[in-house]
């Protein structure tokens, strides 16, 4: 549905930043003689900048397998692909859990998902996140509550105006 816009606002600023200053190093190896000692610089600022997006894919990759085995039961559900036993499953890791990045990273993506009934209780569990962790991504979360308020479903948008109330309330 609108899975680019989703990928550019759930990364992190450490991470927009790097590929933007790894971008400039690759524009920078331009302007140098590839024999040249600025080439070789210009190089090596982006094998620096490259490792560090590789330990920003690692601490995440980390971090998304402790949480997967944390939550192996409730996980086991969401992928039953039996909608009732994925819904409970979303509502139960969004009250549960102890990284709240994580539960937002999941709601986000079945927040996409082609069920009404999933995509609504992924929007209703963010503002369930919101209220219990007090943390979110506003920026992805307002733009998620926006096409939740525009989705054909009637639930879903019932589901988002649920959601959008614990945001305000919770989230300043």
């Amino acid at each position: 549905m609108y899975s680019d816009k989703i990928t550019l606002l759930s990364q992190t600023d450490k991470k927009t930043e790097t590929k933007k200053a790894l971008l400039r190093a690759f524009v920078e190896l331009d302007n140098y003689e590839s024999d040249s000692l600025e080439y070789r610089l210009a190089w090596g600022k982006i094998k620096f900048y490259e490792k560090i997006l590789n330990e920003i894919l690692h601490e995440w990759s980390e971090r998304y397998s402790y949480n997967i085995n944390n939550n192996e039961d409730i996980f086991q559900r969401i992928n039953s692909g039996d909608t009732e036993n994925v819904i409970n499953g979303l509502s139960e890791l969004a009250l549960s859990t102890d990284d709240p990045d994580f539960v937002q990273e999941i709601m986000v993506m079945y927040s996409e998902h082609e069920d009404a009934s999933i995509r609504g209780t992924a929007i209703l569990c963010l503002g369930h996140s919101a209220k219990v962790y007090k943390k979110i991504n506003k920026e992805l979360v307002l733009y998620i509550i926006n096409q939740g308020l525009q989705d054909e479903s009637r639930f879903v948008q019932e589901q988002t105006r649920l959601a959008l109330d614990n945001i305000n309330k919770y989230i300043k």
